[in-house]
């Protein structure tokens, strides 16, 4: 006999003997396994992006509808601001021995001209580095990792860990396996143990 057809005969026979225990029985079942695929994408993501397996969870949202019998998991694709990584480290590029330093001079016109050694500064974060990289304090007040994406002086952005790829390739390697099989084996063994609870 198939899992879902346990879960369909036992759940009948629980129903019979108590409406209240099945709903609670099937309310537990998604309650855990909603936690478990949290987990699992979590670590798995965390792994693959050499990030804290807590910032990844804070994108996981589970709401459960116990009423209609649901649990609906969301999970956020959108990139971690470095800054939130940890503690920034400032780090300066070698070359032969010698820290590559210069700074900013005025031409003949008295404009600026190019630095002779541009984007000589590079930010450490856990175990993500950001070349030409800096810190500052935006206009929310906030502090963020900016960083230059092209050799000009503009655009900046904000330095970010892009996790799109890896967290919903976890999602989809672990959502099939939670639905088809450990759903329906936590829900068979609480089912099993409410009735023979009942039956005693």
């Amino acid at each position: 006999m198939s899992l879902d057809a346990q879960v369909r005969k036992l759940e009948k026979t629980l129903m019979t003997l108590d409406n209240n225990q099945a709903r609670n029985a099937r309310n537990r079942a998604l309650n855990r396994s909603s936690k478990r695929l949290a987990t699992l994408v979590s670590r798995d993501t965390a792994k693959t992006e050499r990030l804290k397996v807590g910032l990844i969870k804070k994108k996981i949202r589970i709401s459960q509808y116990r009423a209609k019998g649901l649990a609906v998991v969301v999970i956020g694709r959108t990139a971690i601001p470095a800054i939130k990584i940890g503690a920034a480290r400032s780090q300066v590029k070698r070359r032969k021995g010698k820290n590559l330093i210069s700074q900013a001079k005025r031409g003949e016109r008295g404009r600026f001209a190019k630095r002779e050694h541009a984007g000589n500064t590079a930010i450490k974060v856990g175990r993500h580095t950001f070349n030409n990289a800096f810190l500052q304090r935006l206009e929310s007040g906030r502090w963020h990792i900016m960083q230059r994406t092209s050799d000009s002086r503009y655009p900046i952005d904000i330095a970010k860990v892009p996790i799109q790829q890896s967290i919903t390739t976890a999602a989809t390697k672990y959502s099939k396996n939670i639905i088809d099989e450990y759903l329906p084996t936590i829900l068979i063994k609480d089912m099993n143990y409410r009735i023979n609870k009942l039956l005693s």
